[in-house]
């Protein structure tokens, strides 16, 4: 493992059958030292991909693990900003999963994203809803996000399950920032490098693949396409470069993933109990450096 990242500051069928979303292999290379910037991604994944594995996707975040990590991730960033009434960018937010409960407690929504057909899917949602003045859409590249939402700011930018997609993380990370008021709060999440070996062991059951996970920094994924396996700490450091102030990091399925089958997963009282579990391991050293997914929260200076 790499440096300890700071703990949080705000508080201290068959067995493994658990599907993930985007991880279905690995491309083993070896993992690179943080004095090494990130290169661009040869091939990043492309709008079509997303607009063709539209259901396939939402079928996923629909499964009880899913709906755990977001109710985990979206309590850890409501420990730094607040409960309601703050002005959110959530950029490369698809359909506006993650963003949309925000709305229904009183906050202002934009969702920036490339995919049409996730865009015409977060608009026909937010009608149903009644949310059509909470949230509006923008169908753009976040490089090109400056063009589309002009002179607007946020007090919160979320990117969550983006980076890992994009061709330069450097760039979109510029992007992003810019519409971040002053002192305003940027909520990032990945996949955590560092779990992919754990999860084809105990949820594939393939000590092969597990071998071959180990320092890898690409994996395939659901869409196609070859993603970035990125790690926590190299988040932290391209956020301190942009001139944030790093709040907490966070882990997100620090459990659930390694832990029983998707029957017992699903039962209302064993996910309660696992909901409680995964709160309490989320902010805490070491537990969190094995989650499936990692979460960081910086201050824009």
């Amino acid at each position: 493992m790499q440096r300890r990242v700071r703990a949080a500051s705000a508080q201290s069928a068959s067995v493994g059958t658990c599907a993930e979303w985007f991880c279905r292999s690995t491309i083993g290379r070896p993992a690179r030292s943080l004095s090494e910037p990130l290169g661009e991604l040869e091939m990043p994944t492309s709008n079509q991909a997303f607009d063709s594995h539209l259901e396939p996707w939402k079928r996923e975040m629909a499964r009880p693990w899913n709906r755990l990590r977001l109710k985990v991730e979206t309590a850890n960033l409501l420990h730094h900003v607040g409960d309601s009434g703050f002005t959110i960018l959530d950029a490369g937010g698809g359909n506006g999963y993650a963003s949309v409960p925000y709305a229904q407690n009183g906050c202002q929504v934009v969702v920036a994203d490339y995919s049409e057909a996730m865009v015409t899917d977060g608009r026909k949602l937010v009608s149903k809803l009644g949310l059509d003045k909470s949230v509006s859409f923008v169908l753009t590249t976040l490089e090109d996000l400056s063009s589309a939402i002009h002179d607007q700011q946020f007090d919160v930018v979320l990117c969550h399950n983006v980076l890992q997609y994009v061709e330069s993380i450097p760039a979109v990370l510029r992007s992003i920032l810019r519409p971040l008021r002053s002192q305003g709060v940027v909520s990032i999440v990945c996949l955590n490098r560092y779990s992919i070996a754990y999860h084809q062991a105990f949820l594939r059951g393939d000590l092969q693949a597990a071998q071959a996970a180990v320092g890898a920094t690409e994996m395939n994924t659901m869409f196609g396409s070859v993603a970035r396996a990125l790690a926590v700490d190299e988040i932290v450091e391209m956020l301190e470069g942009q001139g944030c102030a790093i709040q907490a990091d966070y882990g997100l399925r620090c459990i659930i993933d390694y832990w029983g089958d998707n029957e017992r997963k699903a039962e209302p009282e064993m996910l309660a109990q696992l909901e409680e579990l995964e709160l309490a391991l989320s902010p805490e050293y070491p537990y969190k450096l094995l989650a499936r997914y990692f979460q960081v929260i910086a201050q824009k200076a």
